[in-house]
């Protein structure tokens, strides 16, 4: 059980810590919709209506589903900046590479 309070833990610093909206967006609607497509493949066969039906019948919207698959890339993309175990945030790790590949690009 305390693995998964740290699990918790650690996903609310990630998506708390993205939310401060100092990292570039785009590459999440891309795995998001990316997710969805796979899910559609693989649960709907490739049908986006069955997919809105099986949402309904679990008694979930589109937009929570969304947002969902959302929270999921974020942690998923932000936590490879987290060293395995800590709880940190992937803040310095992500900015020290952020300013290396700005300066790269330049």
């Amino acid at each position: 059980m305390d693995e998964q309070v740290e699990e918790l833990q650690r996903r609310k610093l990630i998506l708390d810590d993205f939310a401060r909206g100092e990292y570039s967006t785009n590459w999440v609607d891309d795995m998001v919709e990316a997710a969805i497509q796979q899910d559609i493949k693989e649960r709907c066969s490739g049908s986006r209506t069955t997919l809105i039906k099986t949402l309904q019948a679990e008694g979930r919207t589109e937009e929570d589903y969304r947002k969902q698959q959302r929270e999921i890339a974020i942690v998923t993309g932000l936590a490879t900046f987290t060293a395995p175990g800590k709880l940190s945030s992937p803040r310095p790790q992500l900015k020290s590479s952020t300013t290396t590949t700005r300066t790269s690009i330049k």
